[in-house]
Parts: C-alpha cells; sequence; structure tokens
C-alpha cells in the first residue's frame, strides 16, 4: 500500500510538471511570435520610410532632369540630400522605438548615438590641425 501511494505521488508529480512546462513553453512561444511579429512590423515601417524618400527623391530627380534654367538645381540637390538624411533619421527613430521596447539597451545606445550625429553633425565635426585651419584676415585699421 505504501508503495503504491509513492508511486502515485510520484506519477502526479510528473504529469503536473509535465504540464507546467508545456504552458511555460506555449507561453513562451507565444512571446517569441509576438517579438517576430513586432520586428516585422518595425521593418515593414522603415522600409515604407524608405520607400516613400526614394520617390519623393525620384521626383526632384525628375524636375533636375526637366530644368530649362539649371540655376535651380544646386537647390534640388540640396533638397535631395535633406530627403534622405531625413529618411535615415526617420528610419533610427523608429528601430530606436523597437530596441528600447525590447529592452536592448546597448542597441539602443548605439542607434541613439548614430542618431545624434546625423541630427547635429556639427557637433561631430574632428577638429582640424592648427597647419591644416584657414587662418581669417585681420581686419587693419587704415
Amino acid at each position: 500500500m505504501k508503495a503504491a501511494h509513492i508511486f502515485l505521488t510520484v506519477l502526479l508529480s510528473i504529469i503536473f510538471t509535465s504540464v507546467v512546462f508545456a504552458q511555460t513553453n506555449a507561453r513562451s512561444s507565444v512571446l517569441q511570435k509576438t517579438a517576430r511579429q513586432l520586428r516585422i512590423e518595425n521593418e515593414n515601417q522603415v522600409q515604407a520610410v524608405h520607400k516613400e524618400a526614394r520617390q519623393k527623391i525620384e521626383n526632384l530627380e525628375l524636375r533636375i532632369k526637366n530644368l530649362e534654367d539649371r540655376s535651380q538645381e544646386i537647390e534640388l540637390q540640396k533638397e535631395i540630400e535633406k530627403v534622405k538624411r531625413q529618411a535615415e533619421i526617420d528610419g533610427l527613430k523608429l528601430r530606436l522605438e523597437f530596441y528600447k521596447a525590447k529592452g536592448d539597451k546597448e542597441t539602443s545606445q548605439e542607434i541613439e548615438t548614430a542618431l545624434e550625429k546625423l541630427q547635429n553633425p556639427e557637433k561631430f565635426r574632428p577638429e582640424l590641425p592648427k597647419e591644416n585651419r584657414r587662418e581669417t584676415p585681420k581686419a587693419t585699421a587704415r
């Protein structure tokens, strides 16, 4: 009788452990699927930003091609560069949002640094050595 009681206790313990393990695996699988879906959605958003930028750039390039007066070409080229930079910034912001939600601090910090460099390029320009700097002529009193 005692052996049967021990056997049933062990059997119930094994069954309970198996059920808990299966539930944990199921939850983990759902979380992984959700994370995967979020990553895919995030990547789709980034691709949409870049697609929109490509369309704007194509329109600007078409305007350049059809220019009669080339004096506007430089302004349109600058506009193309602005569109490219803004698309890169918007894409990085979307990725940053995803990695922050994911809890990936290291990747989030790398993206924040890249964003800072894009948004404030003057802050990250290397300082020229003195011999390479252009001296501004000093005003002389006449």
